[in-house]
């Protein structure tokens, strides 16, 4: 029932339609039913699809339409293809005309085999190469021989036939929101332009899904690692595996997989049996990142539960509402002292693994405290934290150690080789990092409180100069390396606890908000501007750029890069510029909107931030051309 070639026969099919818009199409499809005997009453089929239709729009974008409808008065199951040259309007004036329609009737106790139908069409129609081909077909006869291919295409790749090379991607980044997804879905829409078995692991926010089987593993021809963060790839010794960033994943996906089928890719060895990768123990950049995105929850959960605090204990004033502050603001500065020891650890697990993970933690922790030697010789008094410097670099420290423990204990027998992780890794790790934290502490806790005095004393142009270049960092490239070195260094400003370091915090915070809200402005705006399902999606944009999530607005900036690329990086520069301006600041690491009642001028914070968005909005419809 669900074969759409079955389903999709000659009599069904009109290539040159003269329907101008939705009312004549759907009287037009009508009459072919009516006429081809698949229907008995044309009104109550006709009732069917303007019911369906009231529920929500069946225009799916990219000029196609699938309308559909289950009724008493379908005598058979058909699918109805037609075809528009000159174009239906099938909504508002200003919404893109549909070309293509296919439309779906199905008996009354068909029960759900309408849903599997659609699924499988809706499948077909994301291949770009498919539309085209339908549009450009000349007879029904080529039309049909189209669609079996392309059937034949999707029905090989989701039954994974053995006759077809599969290739594996492993998809990763820092916060694992936008980025990780995308790549997965270029990959995976990539893999079924070019006839491969394809299987995306995403390591996101959410966790490991769609996790690469041992069987996948030993079957494959080899594996992509799109990421911007460490990721488990021992599992993949002796296989070639091709190393790569997550935006590559997005924009090069028939490359990547090209590679790996041309077997250009050089074959992968476990770098704890061999020295063939050396230089990725020395990526600091993704080091760093592994460690920013496992502290992101507690930056989370700290900033949301500090803001209810204040406001529940400034607007409430009684016993009860003063206890429920107390424990949010409790709890959330567990959560937040957590955050340079979780840092310090996971650091130094993406550099030797889990070995390292434990020993980093402490290390962390130390610096936090500022344990150090003056510490065991005079007492508490002569604690002073190393802060963010001191974590990152005790984790570094910790992990490069812990790769040269492993190096020197590997020639230990294998038959007592548990004693490696059970015993030597723990305890030698933890005595070598402890050592060491002891002695260096004191000097990176000067550094740390040169830093945090500089961060005091700033003002002025230097401040406004700061937040401006800040802002326009998270947004030149929304989760990528600039943003995440922007925000890297607001989180270390943040943690001196000083009014300039809060101040930077703010600008950060402001430049990561503002795309998103550039882009759903700009589509309510300039309406003709952006396509309907752009139009369609202002109000998630608005709710993910509230949410101080930047990634919202990178499908429109891979859409149209030189216009919304410098948009938003100007409008995030003048927010933040304006942040510092107003002398506003913050002292949670995130929250986007719901912290910015604890802000410092948290009206004039919301000022810079429309002011921003604003900016960006006119910007970009002036760059913009019309659809």
């Amino acid at each position: 029932m669900g074969n759409i070639k079955d389903l999709l026969l000659k009599k069904y099919m009109v290539l040159n339609s003269e329907s101008l818009n939705k009312e004549t199409l759907f009287n037009e499809i009508t009459e072919l039913l009516m006429n081809t005997n698949a229907i008995e009453d044309k009104q109550i089929f006709l009732d069917a699809l303007n019911k369906r239709e009231s529920l929500g729009t069946t225009n799916v974008g990219n000029g196609i339409a699938i309308p559909h409808a289950r009724s008493e008065t379908i005598k058979q199951p058909a699918l109805v293809m037609i075809r528009s040259k000159s174009g239906i309007q099938y909504g508002n004036e200003d919404e893109q005309p549909v070309h293509l329609v296919f439309v779906i009737a199905i008996p009354q106790d068909a029960q759900n085999e309408h849903l599997e139908i659609l699924s499988r069409l809706s499948g077909l129609l994301m291949h770009q190469s498919f539309v085209d081909a339908l549009m450009h077909a000349k007879t029904k006869k080529a039309i049909l021989e189209i669609i079996e291919k392309y059937t034949n295409i999707n029905e090989q790749v989701s039954s994974e036939d053995k006759t077809i090379p599969l290739v594996l991607a492993v998809t990763a980044c820092p916060t694992g929101i936008a980025h990780t997804y995308m790549a997965a879905e270029a990959l995976e829409n990539a893999g079924k332009e070019m006839a491969v078995n394809i299987k995306v692991e995403t390591n996101g926010s959410t966790g490991v899904m769609n996790t690469l089987t041992q069987e996948d593993i030993d079957t494959c021809e080899g594996i992509i690692i799109a990421s911007d963060k460490s990721v488990e790839v021992s599992r993949f010794s002796e296989k070639p595996v091709l190393f790569t960033n997550v935006q590559q994943g997005i924009h090069q996906p028939e490359t990547l997989i090209q590679q790996i089928l041309n077997h250009e890719v050089p074959v992968y060895y476990d770098q704890s049996k061999s020295k063939s990768n050396k230089k990725e123990y020395f990526n600091i950049y993704n080091h760093l990142m592994n460690g920013v995105s496992n502290v992101l929850p507690f930056l989370i959960a700290y900033g949301v539960f500090t803001s209810f605090a204040n406001l529940i204990g400034n607007g409430f004033n009684n016993t009860s509402a003063y206890m429920i502050a107390t424990v949010l603001q409790s709890v959330g500065s567990i959560a937040m002292m957590m955050v340079l020891p979780v840092m310090s650890g996971f650091i130094a697990s993406s550099i030797a693994d889990r070995p390292a993970l434990m020993p980093g933690i402490v290390g962390g922790l130390m610096a936090y405290l500022g344990v150090s030697v003056d510490y065991l010789l005079y007492g508490s008094s002569y604690m002073s934290s190393s802060g963010i410097i001191g974590a990152i670099i005790i984790g570094l420290v910790t992990g490069y150690l812990m790769l040269l423990l492993k190096k020197l204990t590997s020639w230990i027998p294998y038959y007592i080789e548990g004693i490696r992780p059970m015993l030597i890794y723990p305890a030698f790790g933890l005595i070598l990092v402890g050592v060491i934290s002891l002695l260096f502490n004191p000097y990176l806790a000067v550094l740390n409180s040169y830093i945090g005095t500089y961060l005091e004393n700033i003002s002025g142009f230097p401040a406004i100069l700061l937040g401006c270049a800040l802002g326009g960092m998270m947004a030149v490239d929304m989760g990528g390396p600039f943003n995440k070195t922007a925000y890297i260094l607001g989180l270390c400003a943040l943690t001196y606890s000083t009014t300039g370091g809060n101040a930077i915090m703010a600008s950060v915070m402001l430049g990561g908000m503002v795309p998103p809200l550039v882009i759903s402005l700009a589509s309510v705006l300039f309406r003709k501007k952006f396509t309907v399902e752009n139009r369609k999606e202002a109000f998630k944009n608005t709710c993910m750029g509230l949410a101080f999530i930047s990634e919202a607005a990178i499908p429109y900036a891979d859409e149209d890069p030189n216009t919304v690329i410098p948009a938003c990086s100007i409008a995030a520069a003048v927010a933040g510029g304006l942040s510092q301006l107003f002398g506003c600041a913050i002292n949670v690491p995130h929250g986007g909107i719901a912290v910015f009642a604890i802000a410092s001028h948290p009206l004039m914070y919301l000022a810079a931030l429309v002011c921003g968005t604003l900016t960006g909005a006119l910007i970009l419809g002036i760059l913009k051309k019309n659809i």
